[in-house]
């Protein structure tokens, strides 16, 4: 959708960009993820701890206008 947005709103100078972090912990409780499945997110993370709002970095991020190499 983002790419599909940005394609057609480009001409416009009207710019379409995506952040699409993991799992975030917050202090809202989620009761959609089981302790089971909370504890395999974090033996699949590089952090292995929840990770919080402060933790959203460690990211490349492609500024190239729309140029995609698929």
């Amino acid at each position: 959708m983002t790419f599909s947005m940005a394609r057609e709103l480009g001409e416009f100078g009207i710019r379409v960009n995506t952040l699409s972090p993991g799992p975030v912990y917050t202090e809202v409780a989620r009761e959609t993820v089981t302790p089971e499945q909370r504890e395999a997110m974090l033996r699949a993370q590089s952090l292995h701890r929840p990770a919080g709002a402060d933790d959203l970095t460690g990211q490349t991020l492609s500024v190239n206008g729309g140029l995609v190499h698929r």
